[in-house]
């Protein structure tokens, strides 16, 4: 815990790192916070970190509800570019992964179990 109650993250939004100050306040109802809680009964770094994210996206309401979105934006920088559903050959796939690599990108492939994507080698698991 900090001393002063004031806590600083580094998250991404739009592929750009930021740097997010806030203090240990979360919103309570009723004696019980009214999103995340403590982790464990005692730990609060889940909650100070959703605050984070909630100051991020500029309320708690804005904050994306997906695990990718969290995972590939705020965490990683990632800035969605793709949509595989509208690629067709094996040589487009190619090219956005190897230009993905050539920016040390991370590369997160998804699939839907969709036989089109498994006829390109890329697998579900």
């Amino acid at each position: 815990m900090s001393e002063y109650g004031v806590y600083e993250f580094r998250l991404y939004k739009d592929g750009k790192i930021e740097n997010i100050v806030i203090d240990d306040y979360v919103p309570i109802f009723n004696k019980i916070p009214m999103f995340t809680g403590p982790a464990r009964g005692k730990e609060v770094y889940p909650m100070l970190l959703e605050k984070a994210i909630a100051k991020l996206y500029g309320c708690y309401e804005a904050v994306p509800t997906d695990c990718e979105t969290l995972l590939e934006t705020i965490f990683c920088g990632a800035v969605r570019k793709k949509n595989f559903n509208s690629i067709e050959t094996r040589e487009q796939i190619t090219n956005i992964l190897e230009q993905g690599l050539n920016k040390n990108g991370l590369i997160i492939l998804l699939s839907k179990h969709d036989s089109k994507v498994r006829n390109y080698g890329i697998y579900e698991n």
